[in-house]
């Protein structure tokens, strides 16, 4: 994680440096999962919680942003918002779009299990390996080989569309993605 910081640091700083300085505010939304109610104890995770603290003192030392204006979606955290479901994390872009103006940042970290499934046979962007990218919420299902996807699982397109619709406003979008399979 502090290798993390320090880039995360180092690119802040050639940010604040480049044409796209300017903006009017910055704002985050901070989402970790540890445990998963549905997913075996072999899969449940310690790091995560641990890395949004370190990424939510970050944004504030180093980036200035008020805690008014950072959504935490962090499960086992004392300071969170809301819990790290699908619906909190897809609400959480909303809501912050909502407030967006152009020129703002938003940063947006993303910390737990992520995965691969297959991507469906009438997607709209189809994807090289046949493969969609996914990230799992607190709410996350099952594998289920009738939809042949996991139930509740966040799709690389959904992220897609909630960071495309927040850059239509004019606003930047800094990702962060602390996952397996985050590409």
């Amino acid at each position: 994680m502090q290798a993390m910081i320090r880039v995360l640091t180092l690119f802040s700083a050639l940010l604040a440096l480049s044409p796209l300085n300017g903006y009017a505010e910055s704002y985050a939304v901070v989402i970790a999962v540890s445990q998963y109610p549905n997913l075996p104890r072999h899969r449940q995770l310690t790091g995560p919680r641990h890395d949004a603290a370190a990424m939510i003192d970050f944004l504030r030392t180093h980036q200035g942003i008020e805690r008014s204006r950072i959504i935490v979606l962090v499960d086992q955290l004392p300071d969170t918002d809301f819990a790290p479901t699908k619906t909190n994390i897809l609400a959480a872009f909303g809501a912050t779009a909502l407030k967006l103006q152009v020129r703002d940042t938003v940063w947006l970290y993303f910390a737990g299990h992520g995965s691969q499934q297959p991507q469906p046979p009438n997607a709209s962007t189809p994807e090289p390996d046949g493969l969609d990218e996914i990230f799992l919420p607190q709410d996350v299902g099952r594998w289920d080989g009738e939809i042949a996807a996991v139930q509740n699982a966040i799709v690389d397109d959904e992220l897609a569309d909630a960071i495309s619709r927040i850059r239509a406003l004019g606003a930047n979008v800094i990702a962060v993605f602390d996952t397996c399979h985050a590409a």
